[in-house]
C-alpha cells in the first residue's frame, strides 16, 4: 500500500503535527543511490499522498507552476499512518 519513502514521510509529519518543509525527506536518499534525482521521487511521492487525501500541501505560485514547500499531514492520515503501525506491531498471545 505504501512505499518506503511514503512510510517515512507520513512518519516524519505524525511525530511533529506540524508544518514540515520538504528538504527533511532528502535525508532518506542520503546514502542511496537512485537512477532518478531524488526531488523527482520525493515530489512525486507527496503529489501522490496529496492525491490520496493523506497530507496537505502547502505551495509556492510560480508564473506558470506549483511547487509544493511544506505538507502537514491530514487526520485521515494519521488513521492510515496508526493503522500500518497496528498492523506492523506483533500481537502476543495471551
Amino acid at each position: 500500500m505504501f512505499s518506503a519513502l511514503q512510510i517515512n514521510i507520513l512518519k516524519e509529519c505524525y511525530e511533529n503535527r506540524r508544518k514540515i518543509h520538504r528538504s527533511v525527506f532528502l535525508r532518506f536518499y542520503r546514502n542511496k543511490k537512485t537512477k532518478t534525482t531524488p526531488v523527482k521521487i520525493i515530489t512525486q511521492s507527496l503529489d501522490r499522498l496529496i492525491g490520496r487525501g493523506y497530507i496537505f500541501g502547502y505551495c509556492v505560485h510560480k508564473s506558470d507552476k506549483c511547487y509544493i514547500e511544506n505538507i502537514k499531514i491530514t487526520p485521515v492520515g494519521i488513521r492510515a499512518y496508526e493503522d500500518w503501525w497496528a498492523r506492523r506491531q506483533r500481537k502476543l498471545p495471551f
